[in-house]
């Protein structure tokens, strides 16, 4: 199998195989060129799953059953291993809980329905709404729980139906997504491979080992080859076998600390005065915003001391070049994107921007523009638009129509979308609610109608990653399982019955894919090429982003001052503002942050029997459960001015004092929920969602015999 052409010499990160697991490999035969068939053979995928690597996958396959999911030695980022996440893909595709018939509600209890019911039954629902209300009262809530470009025909079929309401901004990175943007007018990011030329790496917010553990081997070589590494982060994360460093910025207050950093970097001399000069559109304006963050202001703001801002100043100044990885935590906050702008600005003013060991890295989303995509926005439709972060209260609010049928694909909203009492309530009041998914998650609990839909290893895509610069084929490593069917099927059939199947198109899998990766053809990406490869890199991502000196933005410079920005937002360049917690008075600001083995809430439901949490887990630093008076394993209660919830206290020294961490994903229906605590909040750019903006109490609950 060829590797994808045009990267750095691979390094050895560290990964070991035995032999005869490195003999097993050896004669596994082309696997692109090698469906699926009896006995036993090997079949290339790609994880879907919303994340930083996208690993590729190699599917075990014995006698027409998927025995093992592994990782793929060949490549350039999986090398060999994979996440716990990824090794149940199998335990995924065969759990007893999985759904492999349409259900149906009948009061309170589902019940067993045919395709052909189900999807009847559908279509003539749908029909009198467009009849009555037109297509804006149809909510569509797409999400990227698992991700391929054939998933975005759901997008597709209700744009042919003339039209829909849909959620606008995103849960995740939005903010961070904006500035970028606003500053280098793209989202660009360097090739992992790129860090082993960089002196000093900072992780902004970012926590590989629970997050990105393909990450970790090209930090250890980094940190071999003389790198310093530097975490920025309200917790302290671990980071083992590797000697960071860790400042830890009150939740909020990141932006106030680049700023801080900018003018101490200017005082030190620190300045790339030849990049600015050539490459910097507003660095006058920055440096002056800079000037109201001096030491002082910096440590009563983010608790940081001067040293502190002396040796970060230092780190991007002298110590360069200096990689900087962001994580998605401190822009979600109110002041969210005028932080990642902040930190931006920060690269850009000490010269590590578009140099080989640099770059300010938060996402590359380079594939974008040499796809056609498949969601549809050729097609004329009306669309109407909700904030993600505000969706419960967005769709109650609609009157022009008021929203009366809500699909639901790919998410989970009423786990994962802040304000979880008002999503619940919407979905009350909605007529008419469907949910496609794999599991009766607490969404699909909540709706009328469940269509299962397959997984992964059942159907044949291509999945493109928007943190490293890899696409990768999927494909299917079984038939559908049951009555299980394609996305691709649903909205195919759902537009045959509701008479916009030409509006919509018809193809199978294979002409679909090849439909988007038309743009690409000029650049040699094709279909067949990635059945064979398996792994493409995208033409335009370079190894070094934006090394050739010319931006995307309307000057072709770095815009620490953008006219956009100020038509968008009011602000033109990064200021600092205090997060929402500043002004909510007393108590701990409620921190939200992944686990690594769950995906948000997927994987949740199939924890191992007896190892589940009854209840989710607090953390808190031990000084401040003992002036709280709370000890370790005690049932907690956990408010805010949103909601409340019980939860079990972990001790953990890694937590920043002021703050409470409780980890989201844990389902509603088994005495999770943290989004009953969270706001519904609209950030300064992008629509992102400041889950993080919320302060907390947290008291005793009384105690009693549940299982911690």
């Amino acid at each position: 199998m060829s590797k994808p052409q045009g990267l750095y010499p691979q390094p050895d990160c560290g990964v070991k195989l035995s032999c005869g697991v490195k003999r097993a490999l050896d004669t596994v035969p082309n696997l692109g060129s090698n469906p699926p068939g009896p006995g036993q053979h090997w079949v290339k995928s790609t994880c879907p799953l919303d994340c930083f690597d996208s690993c590729s996958l190699r599917v075990e396959v014995r006698q027409g059953r998927v025995e093992r999911v592994s990782g793929d030695p060949e490549h350039p980022l999986t090398r060999g291993f994979i996440c716990s996440k990824g090794r149940r893909w199998r335990e995924r595709l065969y759990s007893p809980q999985r759904v492999l018939q349409p259900l149906r509600r009948f009061g309170s209890t589902w019940q067993p329905v045919s395709w052909e019911e189900a999807l009847g039954w559908v279509a003539a629902r749908l029909e009198e709404i467009l009849a009555v209300s037109g297509p804006l009262a149809v909510l569509h809530v797409a999400g990227d729980g698992s991700g391929g470009l054939l998933h975005d025909l759901d997008r597709r079929f209700f744009r042919a139906l003339g039209g829909l309401t849909q959620p606008e901004g995103s849960l995740c990175w939005g903010s961070g997504l904006a500035a970028q943007v606003y500053d280098f007018g793209a989202n660009r990011a360097h090739f992992w491979e790129d860090l082993l030329h960089a002196r000093t790496i900072v992780l902004w917010g970012r926590n590989p080992s629970e997050t990105n553990i393909h990450l970790v081997p090209f930090l250890r070589q980094a940190h071999t080859a003389g790198a310093r590494i530097i975490s920025v982060n309200p917790q302290r994360i671990r980071l083992e076998g590797l000697d960071a460093l860790h400042i830890q910025p009150r939740p909020g207050t990141d932006g106030a600390l680049a700023l801080g950093v900018i003018r101490a970097l200017a005082r030190q001399g620190g300045l790339d005065e030849a990049f600015i000069q050539q490459h910097v559109l507003g660095a006058e304006r920055v440096l002056q915003e800079a000037e109201r963050h001096d030491a002082a202001a910096v440590e009563r703001i983010t608790g940081v001391d001067g040293a502190a801002v002396e040796f970060l100043a230092t780190a991007y100044g002298r110590q360069r070049p200096t990689a900087t990885l962001f994580g998605y935590g401190m822009q979600r906050y109110v002041n969210g994107g005028n932080t990642v702008r902040a930190i931006d600005a920060l690269a850009a003013l000490s010269g590590n921007v578009g140099v080989a060991g640099s770059g300010a890295n938060y996402a590359d989303r380079s594939w974008r523009q040499v796809l056609y995509p498949l969601s549809g926005p050729d097609i004329p439709a009306q669309v109407r638009t909700i904030p993600f972060s505000r969706l419960g209260e967005g769709i109650l609010e609609q009157r022009d129509p008021p929203i009366r049928a809500i699909f639901v694909t790919r998410a989970n909203p009423v786990t994962q979308v802040p304000d979880t009492s008002r999503v619940m309530a919407a979905f009350r009041k909605a007529e008419l609610s469907v949910v496609i998914d794999h599991f009766l998650t607490d969404t699909a609990q909540a709706a009328d109608l469940f269509l299962p839909c397959t997984t992964v290893l059942e159907e044949e895509d291509i999945v493109i990653s928007s943190w490293n610069p890899y696409g990768g084929y999927v494909w299917p490593a079984v038939p559908p399982q049951g009555g299980a069917r394609r996305e691709l099927d649903i909205f195919t059939d759902l537009a045959r019955r509701m008479g916009v199947l030409d509006r919509f198109g018809e193809a199978d899998a294979t002409g679909w894919l090849a439909r988007a990766l038309a743009p690409a053809e000029p650049y040699g990406v094709t279909l067949e090429r990635f059945r064979q490869e398996g792994t493409v890199a995208s033409p335009l991502a370079q190894p070094v982003a934006w090394q050739d000196g010319r931006f995307a933005t309307p000057s072709g410079k770095v815009e620490l001052v953008s006219v956009k920005a100020k038509e968008e937002t009011g602000s033109a360049w990064a200021r600092y503002s205090p997060p929402a917690v500043a002004g909510q008075g007393q108590g701990l600001v409620l921190i939200t942050p992944h686990v690594a083995h769950r995906l948000h809430s997927q994987y949740f439901n199939l924890e191992p029997e007896g190892t589940a949490p009854r209840l989710p887990h607090l953390r808190l630093h031990p000084h401040t459960a003992a002036r709280l008076g709370l000890v370790r394993g005690e049932k907690v209660e956990v408010s805010t001015s949103q909601g409340s919830l019980h939860a079990f206290l972990q001790l953990d020294p890694s937590v920043h004092p002021e703050t409470a961490v409780l980890p989201e994903g844990h389902w509603l229906s088994s005495g999770g929920g943290v989004n009953l605590l969270t706001p519904a909040l609209i950030p300064d750019m992008g629509l992102g969602t400041p889950f993080y903006d919320v302060r907390c109490q947290v008291r005793p609950a009384g105690h009693g015999n549940e299982k911690k």
